[in-house]
């Protein structure tokens, strides 16, 4: 027996659309839940790269103020071994004239300590060593740090050997300066080519270190925020 069964299309119609209008968001249901979500999504965000700005803000102006600490340090030094190297070279020059280092040694006119405090020239740091302390130099690029630590090791190096250097030259100039007989009698004076070549050697070694520090100092001119 076949049943028939009379639906009505519109009831179907209706019955469809009125499910569709139940089960789809409004838009003002979109904007009272989506909208406040992605406004803190987009927030957050927000406030991440802000952070991360000020952050690396804040590293880049200690980064500069190194480099400032750096530079100072580095053009003291470097002006005043150029204008010291040039002394030096001057008083060498000077050696064979009768108002050279020698006579003024052999007459009494200088005597040893005035000679150490006059040209044994010896350099320090300012800020250096406040640098190191707090591991500042880390926060440099890996080609700087070695570029004017290598600096700092030349330096240190020349004081260390000019120090020596004294020593050897001072009781180099004693003895000749005092020349004592097999009977540790003091002879009358001293001989002034002896003394020359003491003070010939002495200044030749300060000036050839000097020039390895100068080269060194040279070195760091590649990184456009020293400035000599």
């Amino acid at each position: 027996m076949l049943l028939l069964i009379d639906i009505n299309p519109i009831f179907l119609v209706s019955l469809d659309n009125s499910t569709l209008e139940a089960i789809k968001p409004t838009f003002n249901d979109f904007i009272s839940v989506y909208i406040p979500i992605y406004s803190a999504i987009i927030g957050s965000l927000s406030a991440f790269i802000f952070l991360i700005l000020h952050e690396r803000f804040k590293e880049k102006k200690v980064v500069n103020k190194i480099k400032s600490l750096i530079n100072s340090d580095f053009s003291e030094f470097y002006k005043d071994i150029t204008k010291d190297m040039q002394f030096i070279r001057n008083e060498r020059d000077k050696l064979g004239t009768i108002d050279s280092l020698v006579n003024k040694l052999i007459s009494g006119t200088v005597d040893f300590s005035e000679f150490y405090s006059k040209y044994g020239i010896f350099y320090e740091l300012e800020y250096w060593q406040a640098i190191i302390s707090s591991g500042s130099l880390l926060k440099l690029e890996k080609d700087e740090i070695s570029r004017v630590q290598a600096v700092s090791n030349s330096m240190e190096w020349y004081n260390a050997e000019l120090r020596e250097m004294y020593r050897e030259t001072n009781d180099s100039l004693s003895e000749c300066m005092f020349p004592q007989d097999s009977d540790q009698q003091y002879e009358d004076e001293p001989d002034p080519e002896s003394v020359k070549d003491i003070l010939d050697g002495y200044f030749a070694d300060v000036l050839s270190m000097m020039k390895d520090c100068i080269d060194d100092l040279e070195e760091l001119r590649k990184f456009s925020w020293i400035k000599f």
